[in-house]
């Protein structure tokens, strides 16, 4: 990997195999806590990257005319930013886009920013089931339903990244309706109902049907009985009871010393 960026008035900086050169500034990718877009290019404005290095947010700015390497900038440092025990806990970006694009349904508009920020919520043991958009509390969320939880985000210019996270075992209903062209959901948990409109009425069935199977195949996981066998017997006390059914005649000596030699491994 090596890629270049030189946006007007800010500094240039470069994407190595292991670390980011920005300016004069060696920065290891172990370094990195967290990466994140903040904004994406446009013909009048830069693509913007922010990178946490000791708590402390640094911008990586490239320009429009670079989009496509930026695009390919953000998800390596996605992929690789943190210590390799980091990496191995979570889930790659190219891992979260097949998902999503095997999903039989789904609607994302309005929400590249909210799915850019996947890599670093969604667990290693997560599996998206279904995802789509709509409005509350009058801006457009992302929300997707995994094997583990409900989440709902929505990331601003300004206030940053708002998200709803719903444990699968805290719903207890979604229901949903249709409209001409849009539809609605309705999540309740605890004594909470939040009100996602304007849903696309290509998603809205499927969403809620999934969410409702996957809280069913959760609660069944969770509160299914699970036998286990445990042996608190010493060797000596496993002896005597095969002493006990050699005098009884069920076992022969051969069959008892066989068992012995095991037992006090001889």
């Amino acid at each position: 990997m090596n890629l270049s960026f030189k946006a007007s008035l800010q500094k240039s900086w470069t994407l190595l195999e292991n670390r980011v050169i920005l300016g004069n500034k060696e920065i290891l990718f172990t370094e990195i806590e967290s990466v994140k877009l903040f904004s994406k290019s446009s013909f009048a404005t830069n693509g913007v990257i922010q990178i946490t290095v000791n708590k402390k947010v640094m911008n990586l700015v490239y320009p429009h005319k670079s989009k496509e390497d930026g695009e390919k900038a953000l998800e390596y440092l996605q992929d690789n930013c943190g210590t390799k025990e980091e990496q191995s806990n979570r889930k790659t970006v190219k891992q979260i886009n097949d998902e999503i694009n095997s999903l039989p349904c789904k609607d994302d508009w309005g929400t590249r920013k909210e799915i850019a920020e996947l890599p670093s919520i969604l667990r290693l043991d997560e599996e998206i089931k279904a995802m789509t958009s709509g409005v509350t509390e009058g801006n457009t969320w992302l929300i997707v339903c995994t094997n583990k939880r409900v989440l709902m985000l929505d990331k601003g210019m300004i206030y940053g990244l708002k998200l709803i996270d719903i444990p699968l075992d805290r719903i207890n209903s979604i229901s949903h309706s249709k409209g001409l062209l849009l539809g609605k959901i309705a999540i309740t948990d605890g004594a909470t109902t939040r009100m996602i409109e304007n849903v696309s009425n290509n998603t809205v069935s499927f969403f809620a049907d999934t969410v409702n199977n996957e809280v069913e195949l959760y609660k069944q996981a969770k509160f299914s009985p699970t036998t286990q066998v445990v042996n608190n017997m010493s060797p000596a006390d496993e002896l005597i009871k095969y002493k006990q059914l050699l005098d009884m005649g069920v076992l022969t000596q051969d069959e008892f010393d066989m068992k012995k030699k095991e037992l006090l491994a001889l």
